[in-house]
C-alpha cells in the first residue's frame, strides 16, 4: 500500500478548524512571511523526504520572486499536539484571482532536500548505519539508528543522489529509513513494532464502548485492513545462490513457507552477505501479511516508525481479528479552514505476534539526549570556524566549503562524521 493509495476515496469531516487552517508562524529565511493558508497537505513516509503542498494568499506581496529554493518553517496542528516542520520551497505556482489578491501554491520538501544530491564514493569495511550516518552529516543532519554489526568489504556510490544511496542501503537489511526534527532514522521496522510501546489507541465508533465515552482524540473514523495469503507472490520466502569456492551454494529464508523466489539483483560474495539478503524481508514492512488504511482525527503528533493500538469491530471481518498494535509506515495530514484530518499506512506481520507493552519512548530520550532542533545556518567559509543560528560554535575539523546562508543544520550533527565523508 503506498500513499497514493491512501489518498484514494472520499474524505470523512476530521476535527474542526473553526475558519482557519492551523498553520502559524510561517517563517522564509528565518523572517514573518504575511500570508493566510488556505489549505495544506503534509506527506510524510518511510524512505520518501517529507513533503507540503500549501495553498497561501497575501494581501501584501504583488509577486512570488524570491521564494524559491528559500528555507522555510512552520508550526502545524492543534493544541496539545503542534510539530514544527522545516524545509525548502521547491515549487511555486500562481493562481489567477479577480480579487487582486495574490494567490499561490507552494511545494516544500523537508530537510532532507540536501540530500538530494551526491558525489561519487568508495568505502571499505563499513556497516550500513555507519554509511549512512556520514551520508547524514554531510547535509548537515543528525543520525540515529539500530545496530548492524555486519562489515561490508566494499559500498559504492556511483550516480546516486545520498539520499538515493541511504535508502538502498537499507533496503538490503530490509530495514528503512525515516526523518524528524532534521534527524536521519535508520532504523528496523521489526524491532520497533516488537519492542516500542504504542503512542496512540485509536478505537472505533463500532466498538463496544459506549460512543459518548468515546474522546474525540481517539476516534478512528475509518480503517480498512488487508491480509494477504501466504501463497501470495509478495508471501513468498526468499533464496539466493552464492558460491563458496567452485561450489554453487543456496541460501533460504529461515521460517516456515509455502514457496520461494530466488533474488537476482545482487552480487553475493559470501555466506554472511547470503544470510543478510534472504532475512531481510522478515524486517521488511511493505512484505507484512497485514495492512491498513485509517483516517482519524488531525494528530500532528504522529509520524511515520510510531506504533498505535487499533481497537474495532467490523461486520466484514471477524470481531478483533485487526485489533491490537500496528505500525506506522506513512502518514499524510490534511487541513484547511473547514477541518483537519490524518491519514495512515500501517501494516504489521501477523495479528498474534508478543510485542513489549512498555510505554512509548521518544527516540531522542530512549538515547538520554535533548530533543534535537533544526536552525539556519550562518555563512560558512574556510577561515572561520562552523556556526550556527542558536548554536554553539563548533570548531573546524576540516576544511569545509563555502556554503551560502539559510542551511538547514541539525543539533544532532556530528562534525567527527562529517569529516571522514
Amino acid at each position: 500500500m503506498t500513499m497514493t493509495d491512501l489518498m484514494s476515496g472520499g474524505q470523512t469531516s476530521g476535527r474542526a478548524t473553526r475558519g482557519r487552517t492551523p498553520i502559524y508562524r510561517i517563517l522564509l529565511a528565518g523572517d514573518p512571511l504575511d500570508v493566510t493558508v488556505q489549505d495544506c497537505t503534509i506527506s510524510t513516509g518511510e524512505n520518501m523526504h517529507d513533503t507540503v503542498s500549501m495553498t497561501v494568499t497575501s494581501n501584501t506581496r504583488t509577486n512570488t520572486e524570491g521564494l524559491l529554493e528559500q528555507p522555510i518553517s512552520f508550526l502545524y496542528g492543534t493544541a496539545p499536539h503542534t510539530e514544527v516542520f522545516c524545509g525548502y520551497i521547491t515549487e511555486v505556482a500562481e493562481q489567477q484571482n479577480d480579487s487582486g489578491v495574490l494567490t499561490w501554491v507552494m511545494g516544500i520538501v523537508g530537510p532532507t532536500k540536501q540530500m538530494q544530491s551526491g558525489v561519487p564514493r568508495f568505502w571499505v569495511n563499513r556497516t550500513i548505519p555507519s554509511a549512512v550516518e556520514t551520508l547524514s552529516a554531510i547535509s548537515y543532519l543528525g543520525f540515529t539508528g539500530h545496530a548492524h554489526t555486519h562489515l561490508w568489504p566494499a559500498l559504492a556510490q556511483t550516480e546516486s543522489s545520498d539520499w538515493q544511496m541511504a535508502t538502498s542501503l537499507a533496503t538490503r537489511l530490509g530495514w528503512s529509513v525515516f526523518n524528524r526534527y532534521g534527524v536521519v532514522m535508520l532504523q528496523d521496522p521489526l524491532q520497533l513494532f516488537i519492542e516500542q510501546g504504542s503512542v496512540a489507541t485509536l478505537i472505533s465508533e463500532n466498538y463496544t464502548l459506549a460512543k459518548s465515552t468515546l474522546a474525540e482524540e481517539r476516534s478512528l473514523l475509518e480503517f480498512e485492513p488487508t491480509e494477504a495469503a501466504e501463497s501470495s507472490s509478495a508471501q513468498r520466502g526468499h533464496k539466493v545462490a552464492y558460491f563458496n569456492d567452485a561450489t554453487i551454494q543456496v541460501a533460504m529464508q529461515k521460517g516456515e513457507h509455502s514457496d520461494y523466489r530466488f533474488l537476482t539483483d545482487f552480487v553475493i560474495r559470501n555466506a554472511q552477505e547470503a544470510e543478510v539478503y534472504v532475512n531481510s524481508k522478515d524486517s521488511d514492512s511493505s512484505h507484512w501479511a497485514q495492512s491498513a488504511k485509517a483516517r482519524i482525527m488531525g494528530n500532528a503528533a504522529l509520524f511515520p516508525g510510531m506504533c498505535v493500538e487499533i481497537l474495532t469491530t467490523q461486520r466484514n471481518y471477524f470481531p478483533g481479528k485487526f485489533n491490537g498494535r500496528w505500525f506506522v509506515r506513512g502518514v499524510q495530514h490534511k487541513m484547511d479552514r473547514q477541518d483537519f484530518q490524518s491519514n495512515l499506512i500501517l501494516a504489521r506481520p501477523e495479528g498474534k505476534m508478543q510485542v513489549s507493552q512498555a510505554a512509548y519512548t521518544p527516540f531522542w530520550q530512549s538515547l538520554t539526549r535533548p530533543r534535537p532542533t533544526l536552525s539556519l545556518t550562518q555563512t560558512m567559509s574556510l577561515p572561520t570556524p562552523m556556526s550556527t543560528v542558536g548554536l554553539t560554535p563548533l570548531p573546524r575539523i576540516t576544511d569545509v566549503p563555502v556554503t551560502d546562508a539559510g542551511v538547514w543544520y541539525s543539533s544532532w550533527n556530528n562534525s567527527n562524521v562529517r569529516s571522514v565523508a
